[in-house]
C-alpha cells in the first residue's frame, strides 16, 4: 500500500472492450506507474494484449466440463448439482428425476454410423427440451440415456402427462441423410418426497424404475417404488457394467473350429462370445448371458457378436478359402429370435459382407423353439429365405420333439455332448447316438457332434458316419488374430502334409489363451477386485494353461512331398569365398546290353 501511495505500484486487469462492429474483445492491462521526485504518481507505463483467444479457450474448458459436447445439454455432474440446489428448497409440489433410454439406438448407431448417432442424440435432446417448464433441466447422460429434472405444477403438469409427451416426441421420425429413423424410449421416474434422500439416491432408484421400465417392453414407462428395492439395485450396477462393456469394446468373439470327419479338414467355426472384463479378467458366456437376458441386453450383444462373425467369415472366405469357403455358427438367443429385427440384421451383415450362399449358419435350441413354434417356424422360414443355414443345437436335451424336425427348416443337427461323452460300455447311450446320427440322415440333415474329448470318440463318430465334430480336442475357442495367423501359413505347412485343423490346433496348445471364468459374478466381486489392483501392485499368477494333448486328432494324410526350395536349410559362410574349379570327370560309356558287342 505504501508503495502505490509512493507510485511504485503496478496493476493487472482483465477487461472487455466492444468494437466499432459491436464484437467485444477481451484484453490484458499490466502497468506500473512512474513517480516524480516527490514519489507521486504522475503517469502508468505498460502494455494493452488481446487475450481474446485464451479467453474462448478458457469459456470452452469450463463448458465441456459441465456440457456434453455432442448435443450441448447439461452433462451429468451439472444435473446433479442441479437437482440438489433443487432438493435444498422448500417445496409445496413434487420434484421428479426421469431418466430416458432410447431403445435400439445402439443398432442405429452402429448401422448409420457415428455422425448419424450424435445427429440423432441431438435431434432428441431439442425435443425433451422444448417440452420443459422454466425450472425444469434436461441433461445428456453416458451412452443413449438423457435424465430430465421434472417439477409438477398446481396448473396441471403432471408426471404422466409429460411423460406421455415425451414418447410422442420421441416417436416422431427423425430425418439423418435422406432416411427416416423411428425410434422409441423407455422411461423411468424417482420422486422426490423423503428429505433423508440424497441426490445420488435419487438417481439409483430412477434407474431402478428405468430397468423395470424396460423389463415390461418397449416404450413402457414406471414409477420407482420402494419394493423394487430387492435384488434389481444390483441389477442396474451390474448392467451398468454391461453396458460399458459394449461402448469400451470389451466384448470379444472367440472361434472354435469344427472338423470335417471324412478327411478332418477345416470345416468351419463356431463363433463364441467373452467378455475381457478390466478387473475380473476373461469371462466366459455362463457369467454373464444371464444377466443379458434378464436386463434385455442380450439383443445387443447378440447383433454385435452375429456382426463380428459375419465379418471375420468374410475375411476367411475372400483371403484363404475361396474355392472351398468355411462356414461359421452363430447362436441366436431367445428374445432375438422372437423379434423381427432378425431377419433385418441378418440380411444386412450377409449383404455387407457378401458372405457365401449357406455358410452362415444360426444356431438355435429346441427349448427356444418350443417356447413359441407358430411364431419360430415363420422366423426361420424367412432367415432360411435369404440363403442361410439353420442348425437345431443340443439336440436330445430339450424338448427333442421329432415334429419340429419335420416342420422346421433345419439342415444341420448339433448332437449334445451328454450323447458323446458317456462310457463306452454304455450300450443305451451308444444306440440313441447311432439313432439320432441315421436320423439325421435320413431327413438330409448334416450331423455336427460337440464336445470331443479325445481320439476314441473321433474314431467312434466316424465309424457312425457323423459329419462333423468339435470340441476341445479338435481345438479350443481362439482369437481372431489367431485364426488368421493360421490359415495364412497354410499354403507352407501343407508341404509337411498339415491340414488346418492341426495347423490350429497346435498354434492353439503352444500359445494357450487365458481359460475363461465361468462363474457367475456380482458387484461385491467387482468391487474386491478393484481393491486389490488398487491397494498393492498385482502379483501376476501365471495363468493356467491347456495342457498339451497327448497327440493331435489323427489326421488322414498323404506321404509328405519333398520340400520346395523355401524351406531347405543351407549353411550361411562368413569366410570369402573361393572360386573353385571343377575338376574333369571322364564320362563313363554307356553299358550295352547283353548279346550285342
Amino acid at each position: 500500500a505504501e508503495a502505490e501511495r509512493r507510485g511504485r505500484g503496478s496493476i493487472t486487469q482483465e477487461l472487455r472492450l466492444r468494437r466499432g462492429d459491436e464484437t467485444y474483445r477481451w484484453f490484458e492491462l499490466r502497468a506500473r506507474g512512474i513517480a516524480s521526485a516527490e514519489n507521486r504518481l504522475i503517469r502508468c507505463i505498460g502494455t494493452l494484449s488481446d487475450i481474446t483467444t485464451a479467453k474462448r479457450k478458457e469459456e470452452r474448458l469450463l463448458k465441456d466440463a459441465v456440457f456434453d459436447q455432442v448435443t450441448g445439454l447439461p452433462n451429468r455432474a451439472l444435473f446433479v448439482d442441479r437437482l440438489r440446489r433443487e432438493m435444498a428448497k422448500p417445496r409445496s409440489v413434487n420434484l421428479y428425476v426421469i431418466l430416458i433410454d432410447i431403445d435400439r439406438f445402439k443398432a442405429v448407431n452402429d448401422g448409420l454410423g457415428h455422425d448419424a448417432g450424435d445427429s440423432l442424440l441431438t435431434s432428441l435432446g431439442r425435443r425433451i427440451e422444448a417440452l420443459l417448464g422454466p425450472n425444469d433441466t434436461v441433461a445428456r447422460l453416458p451412452g443413449d440415456q438423457f435424465a430430465v429434472l421434472f417439477t409438477e405444477t398446481l396448473s396441471g403438469g403432471d408426471v404422466n402427462v409429460f411423460t406421455d409427451r415425451v414418447h410422442e416426441a420421441i416417436a416422431k421420425p427423425v430425418n439423418v441423410n435422406q432416411q427416416e429413423i423411428f425410434l422409441t424410449a423407455c422411461l423411468g421416474a424417482a420422486s422426490y418426497r423423503d428429505e433423508t434422500v440424497t441426490a445420488e439416491q435419487l438417481m439409483k432408484d430412477a434407474a431402478i424404475a428405468l430397468y423395470e421400465a424396460k423389463r415390461r417392453g418397449k416404450e413402457m414407462f414406471a414409477i420407482f417404488q420402494p419394493a423394487m428395492r430387492d435384488d434389481r439395485g444390483e441389477l442396474v450396477a451390474l448392467e451398468s457394467e454391461l453396458r460399458r462393456a459394449l461402448e469400451r469394446n470389451e466384448i470379444e468373439v472367440h472361434y472354435q473350429p469344427i472338423a470335417r470327419l471324412v478327411d478332418m479338414d477345416l470345416a468351419g467355426f463356431e463363433a463364441l462370445v467373452r467378455w475381457r472384463h478390466p478387473v475380473l479378467g476373461l469371462l466366459a458366456p455362463e457369467s454373464f448371458l444371464g444377466l443379458a437376458e434378464q436386463t434385455g441386453m442380450i439383443k445387443d450383444i447378440g447383433r454385435f457378436v452375429l456382426n463380428e462373425a459375419t465379418h471375420q467369415l468374410g475375411i476367411w472366405q475372400r483371403a484363404f478359402r475361396p474355392n472351398a469357403p468355411v462356414f461359421m455358427a452363430v447362436n441366436v438367443s431367445a428374445s432375438q429370435l422372437m423379434e423381427t429385427d432378425i431377419v433385418l440384421d441378418i440380411r444386412a451383415a450377409i449383404g455387407r459382407e457378401a458372405v457365401y450362399k449357406q455358410t452362415l449358419k444360426i444356431e438355435i435350441t429346441e427349448s427356444v423353439v418350443m417356447q413359441s413354434p407358430e411364431k419360430a417356424a415363420g422366423v426361420l422360414a424367412q432367415i432360411r429365405q435369404l440363403g442361410v443355414g439353420l442348425a437345431c443345437d443340443d439336440f436330445g436335451t430339450g424338448y427333442s420333439s421329432l415334429s419340429s424336425l419335420r416342420n422346421l427348416p433345419f439342415d444341420t443337427l448339433k448332437v449334445d455332448r451328454s450323447f458323446i461323452a458317456p462310457d463306452q460300455d454304455d450300450e443305451r447311450a451308444a444306440v440313441i447316438l447311432e439313432t439320432i446320427i441315421a436320423l439325421a440322415h435320413n431327413l438330409g440333415l448334416s450331423v455336427v457332434a460337440e464336445g470331443i474329448e479325445d481320439q476314441l470318440q473321433v474314431d467312434r463318430l466316424g465309424a457312425l458316419q457323423c459329419d462333423y465334430v468339435q470340441g476341445f480336442f479338435i481345438g479350443p475357442p481362439m482369437t481372431a488374430k489367431k485364426v488368421t495367423e493360421s490359415l495364412g501359413s497354410m499354403p507352407y505347412v501343407k508341404a509337411y502334409g498339415k491340414t488346418a485343423i492341426s495347423t490350429l490346433w497346435e498354434r492353439a496348445t503352444s500359445e494357450p489363451d487365458v481359460v475363461a471364468n465361468e462363474k457367475e459374478f456380482t458387484t461385491e466381486d467387482i468391487d474386491q477386485a478393484r481393491q486389490r489392483k488398487s491397494v498393492a501392485p498385482i502379483s501376476v499368477e501365471p495363468f493356467p494353461k491347456i495342457e498339451p494333448l497327448p497327440m493331435a486328432p489323427r489326421l488322414v494324410q498323404p506321404a509328405p512331398e519333398e520340400l520346395p526350395p523355401i524351406f531347405k536349410t543351407t549353411k550361411i559362410s562368413t569366410k570369402p569365398r573361393k572360386k573353385r574349379l571343377k575338376k574333369p570327370v571322364a564320362k563313363k560309356p554307356p553299358e550295352l546290353p547283353s548279346g550285342v558287342t
